[in-house]
């Protein structure tokens, strides 16, 4: 039982390390939604997957996978928007801005100044998902895209100024220097007004 268990972790961590990253610009497109029975066993894989990259790939894997992660919520998240779910949407997008965060924590605390610059890459990315949602929004469901686009844009000036001045290149002067918000503030109103 235990030998089982521990060649499915092995294969399950596998699986998330050799997953196809999707091409530049793209996102990937999502393989479940909430309140689909099988988002529950992709969000138990995940949790496994983070923490094998935690435990035995170090920061700079775990920021990997929190990347992943975080275009995974992104991705769930313009699929709610077209399906006019937008309470589920903005869920996705606070778990979205909190993934990109702890990556940058990770990548702050490993002192990889190559992969922070590849994480501000992929948010600027992001940001053009962002504002491509927004157009596909009515007017008065825009407040809560606009506030993700503003920490999205926040998110990636900090890490210009975290690599500026050197908090990537210096794993023991990791704090947060660079003024991104450790979490979306709980005054970012939900899609549609609520």
């Amino acid at each position: 039982m235990k030998k089982s268990l521990a060649v499915m972790l092995a294969i399950t961590m596998m699986a998330g390390m050799t997953a196809a990253q999707p091409a530049q610009g793209d996102l990937p497109e999502p393989s479940a939604l909430p309140g689909n029975a099988m988002y529950g066993i992709q969000q138990a894989q995940e949790s496994v997957n983070l923490f094998m990259a935690s435990t035995f790939g170090g920061e700079e894997r775990a920021a990997d996978v929190r990347q992943e992660l975080a275009e995974k919520r992104l991705s769930e998240a313009r699929a709610l928007i077209e399906k006019n779910r937008t309470e589920d949407a903005d869920k996705a997008l606070e778990r979205y801005q909190s993934n990109m965060e702890k990556a940058r924590e990770n990548l702050q605390s490993a002192g990889n100044q190559e992969a922070a610059q590849a994480l501000q890459n992929a948010s600027q990315r992001h940001l053009e998902v962002l504002e491509g949602v927004k157009e596909k929004l009515p007017e008065e469901a825009q407040n809560g895209i606009q506030n993700a686009i503003e920490n999205s844009q926040n998110f990636r000036s900090g890490i210009e100024r975290g690599i500026e001045d050197g908090d990537f290149g210096k794993p023991e002067d990791a704090g947060n220097k660079s003024g991104i918000p450790a979490k979306i503030p709980d005054s970012v109103p939900a899609f549609g007004g609520q």
